[in-house]
């Protein structure tokens, strides 16, 4: 099991860098409150010994969320994935952007609508205006359902509910607070214009099997 207790680490860019590394990955796609990972109650989950990894990391998202509720945070995520699940969700939405490449030349503005009014985990909706520096961080499936509705004749029906089942089986557990109730467990890295795109990205292994960055 690999649990981050930091902000921003429940990406699906994080996730294709470690998946042969654990089964299962626990982690928030929002900055991660103040107080971090609640250890008594998920150390005591450990201590059982009769808990396999997605038991346990379902009792960790639960903990969290538990604990940051009691301190009324209003601002957090928190998810667990099934690693063994990634090569299924990554194949899953290559097929869904295969489908909507071709009607970018003519759709772009739908998307970047999207990305820009979809969930997501940047101080602020101008964060684009910071350049190869902004974070750009969105909410995957938060997006793509909006960008459904956005284009007319959306060319990827089926892929999109492919990926939504896929990402089911993915995504274990995962709990948000009152004010990301549009998150669904699972970020990726979107600029909405050309100049907030980081080519330090292109180092990472996702861009390497992803069709995403097309």
């Amino acid at each position: 099991m690999l649990v981050f207790d930091m902000c921003l680490m429940a990406q699906l860019e994080v996730a294709a860098q470690v998946h042969e590394l654990a089964d299962v990955m626990i982690a928030c796609e929002a900055p991660e409150p103040a107080p971090g990972l609640p250890y008594v109650p998920i150390l005591q989950a450990f201590a059982k010994g009769t808990l396999g990894g997605r038991r346990i990391g379902s009792d960790i998202v639960q903990a969290f969320d538990k604990n940051t509720r009691d301190r009324s945070i209003i601002n957090s995520t928190v998810s667990a994935f099934d690693l063994s699940a990634f090569d299924e969700v990554n194949s899953k939405l290559n097929a869904l952007v295969d489908k909507l490449i071709p009607a970018m030349p003519g759709q772009w503005t739908a998307l970047a609508k999207s990305c820009f009014y979809g969930e997501q985990y940047n101080d602020s909706r101008q964060d684009f205006r910071q350049g190869a520096n902004a974070r750009q961080s969105v909410d995957l499936l938060d997006v793509l359902k909006k960008t459904r509705s956005a284009m007319p004749d959306f060319p990827a029906e089926a892929e999109y509910k492919d990926l939504v089942q896929a990402m089911d089986r993915f995504v274990i557990a995962s709990a948000n607070s009152k004010r990301r109730r549009l998150s669904n467990g699972v970020a990726i890295y979107a600029p909405v214009i050309k100049a907030a795109y980081d080519h330090a990205y292109d180092q990472l292994l996702f861009p390497g099997m992803s069709h995403w960055p097309g």
